[in-house]
């Protein structure tokens, strides 16, 4: 392996451990930078095929906007407890809820992503 196409991939596995960052919103204690360093590591072949990439990048994306807003809202990050209070909502209560949302956060949400 020559040493541009060595930089090139460090350059793919620095974007690829970018798209697992949103847990550090929250906190980026020793544990946290490990959990995520192993996580993106682990999933890391699969930004080496392009058939591959054209599924993960976009729900990478969706799920770190998604982690973005709710850590800014609720000051944690999704998790199960999340999924099953989100599936049990009724219509009413998500119009509640979307109504005291501060515009200004779903337009740095949205500004994250786009910089995704």
């Amino acid at each position: 392996m020559n040493q541009s196409s060595f930089v090139m991939r460090l350059g793919y596995l620095l974007a690829w451990i970018l798209l697992f960052s949103p847990p550090f919103l929250i906190r980026a204690t020793g544990k946290e930078v490990g959990y995520t360093l192993l996580a993106a590591l682990f999933f890391y072949p699969l930004a080496l095929s392009r058939k591959s990439l054209t599924f993960c990048i976009p729900l990478l994306i969706l799920v770190g906007t998604a982690n973005i807003f709710h850590a800014q809202f609720l000051g944690n990050m999704i998790n199960e407890f999340s999924v099953a209070t989100l599936l049990r909502t009724e219509a009413h209560e998500a119009a509640e809820f979307l109504d005291l949302i501060n515009r200004q956060m779903i337009s740095v949400v949205l500004c994250c992503a786009g910089w995704w």
